[in-house]
């Protein structure tokens, strides 16, 4: 089994979801790095690439649609973390990402995964490396397993791509630095 001792909480959801997941969290002990935005998000991402989490958490309610690649800049930092999906994205596709992944657009959903240890749940998501899931929609209940998205293995090559060439989160060199550089050290 999975040992699940650390998280990244990127809050964008709403706040009811948010803190049920925190004091899950909390109840079994996994040290939590809270952000209340993606701006803070990117930061922590880019100082502390190194300090990968076990899981991280995105609640995507309160996402804009350019704001959504933050889920995909998480993938491409941290490859194994477990990345948790809550919420009901806006009009706009989340943008796919390869396992391991849970997406919980129901009440329901997060309620099944609040009734796992987060080792559970990370057991549970860790799906073959090649399997996508298609997370720009609520799944359909033939989809569904626990909440989990399940691979259809009815996507097609454009699909594929389309998910492997979702959008980077955009930064300037002046908005890089400005991520980069510490406020304490002016």
């Amino acid at each position: 089994m999975a040992r699940v001792q650390s998280a990244l909480h990127i809050r964008t959801g709403q706040r009811a979801s948010a803190v049920a997941l925190d004091a899950w969290l909390s109840r079994h002990e996994v040290a939590v790095v809270g952000v209340e935005d993606v701006y803070e998000a990117c930061v922590y991402l880019l100082k502390n690439y190194e300090q990968v989490a076990d899981l991280v958490l995105i609640g995507v309610d309160g996402l804009a649609e350019d704001e959504a690649a933050i889920i995909g800049r998480v993938r491409d930092t941290w490859p194994r973390a477990g990345i948790v999906i809550y919420g009901r994205p806006g009009a706009f596709p989340v943008p796919c990402v390869a396992p391991p992944l849970q997406v919980c657009c129901t009440t329901e959903a997060l309620d099944r995964v609040l009734s796992q240890t987060p080792a559970q749940l990370l057991d549970a998501m860790d799906l073959p490396a090649a399997s996508w899931s298609d997370v720009s929609a609520p799944p359909t209940g033939a989809e569904r397993l626990g909440g989990r998205v399940q691979p259809t293995g009815s996507r097609n090559r454009d699909e594929e791509r389309r998910c492997a060439d979702a959008p980077p989160l955009p930064l300037t060199r002046e908005e890089l630095a400005a991520l980069l550089d510490d406020p304490e050290d002016s």
